[in-house]
């Protein structure tokens, strides 16, 4: 309850209404996935994103082959491994794929690498954020023995802090609740489902139920 309390007086703040009625998430500490686990998902993930995003040099069969060879395609979804198989898949799909680089901004906030999330904006900080993990660390062995998590307690206040701000940025309820027009939905309902994701070691990738 006090969590739930700072998170409504962190909106107030910001001059975001509410819903007083939304229950306090839970803080089961010991659900949390590991630091190794969320390391693995993001290397995995970014492969997904680089073939929806068309970058420079993606190749889908070295996708997969890479991921295989370092043991890191069981941590794709089998929607995701579906992606990278095959080769065409409608607009919305690929859009889906590539806003997951907002999960990964969680992600790596989580792992420390990033000190704070900042306002739930569309910015391209992301693949630069990347190249300054990767290169601390001379081989993926080594950060994977480096990864540490965040305090348990801090990413549960941030966690709930997006529960209800999710809530209050709904399309449809937005402008009424007081939610800055600069603030994005699609950030916002992406860094749910990280946190969602992160909390719960019983949640399915392809599963999670974004509900508020």
């Amino acid at each position: 309850m006090n969590r739930k309390e700072r998170s409504e007086n962190r909106l107030l703040d910001l001059g975001i209404d509410f819903n007083p009625d939304l229950p306090p998430i839970a803080g089961h500490t010991d659900k949390f996935r590991s630091p190794q686990e969320i390391a693995s998902k993001v290397l995995a993930t970014w492969e997904v994103i680089n073939i929806a995003q068309n970058a420079k040099d993606s190749d889908r069969k070295e996708s997969v082959e890479f991921l295989k060879e370092i043991d890191l395609w069981k941590f794709l979804s089998p929607n995701e491994q579906w992606f990278l198989i095959k080769n065409r898949h409608d607009n919305q799909t690929v859009i889906n794929q590539r806003w997951k680089t907002e999960a990964i901004k969680v992600f790596y906030w989580s792992l420390k690498e990033l000190s704070h999330l900042g306002e739930p904006t569309e910015d391209d900080s992301l693949p630069r954020l990347s190249e300054r993990v990767y290169s601390k660390h001379p081989t993926i062995d080594h950060y994977f023995e480096q990864v540490k998590l965040r305090s348990k307690y801090e990413i549960l206040d941030e966690a709930d802090y997006i529960y209800r701000l999710h809530w209050s940025s709904r399309p449809h309820r937005a402008q009424k609740m007081g939610v800055p027009s600069e603030y994005n939905y699609s950030v916002i309902r992406e860094r749910d489902f990280a946190f969602r994701w992160l909390t719960n070691v019983d949640s399915n990738w392809d599963d999670i139920s974004l509900d508020t």
